[in-house]
């Protein structure tokens, strides 16, 4: 018994099938494109929720700060290098509270760097009296000169 096998012509099936999948698949595609351009869209657009800062709050808390070192020190309870350490961290602390840039881990070269002269020059007069082996310096003038960062800081 011969077995005979006709082949078909290939476009002798319908055309409908291969195009129905070819449109699920180029759905699929554009939905997960549209999908992508929007949430970046979105999250573009979208403005982050920005802090919300009570700077008066905020400067009177660490003019308070400051005052204490002050009188610390006029009560000869803090060393004078304790004051200016403490002064610095005072002031970087500040900075960071308002602005957000994380100048308690910055050196004075990074400090220099982030375009703050008021914050460098203070730093700057801190940093010998903080670790030189003599710590000389005028600890009651750079508490003024802190006082002058923060009551004029923007």
């Amino acid at each position: 018994m011969p077995i005979t096998v006709e082949l078909q012509d290939m476009h002798s099936y319908s055309p409908v099938l291969f195009i129905i999948i070819f449109s699920i698949i180029g759905a699929t595609i554009l939905a997960i494109v549209t999908y992508i351009i929007v949430r970046k869209i979105r999250n573009k657009s979208e403005d982050k929720p920005k802090r919300i800062i009570n700077k008066a709050f905020i400067k009177h808390r660490y003019m308070s700060m400051i005052n204490d070192i002050e009188f610390k020190y006029r009560n000869k309870s803090i060393s004078n290098r304790y004051a200016y350490e403490e002064l610095s961290r005072i002031v970087r602390s500040f900075v960071f509270e308002v602005t957000g840039v994380k100048t308690p881990n910055y050196t004075l070269d990074e400090i220099s760097k982030i375009n703050m002269p008021t914050l460098y020059n203070m730093i700057d007069e801190c940093y010998v009296p903080e670790f030189s082996v003599n710590s000389d310096g005028n600890i009651l003038d750079s508490v003024n000169k802190a006082r002058k960062v923060i009551e004029e800081w923007n």
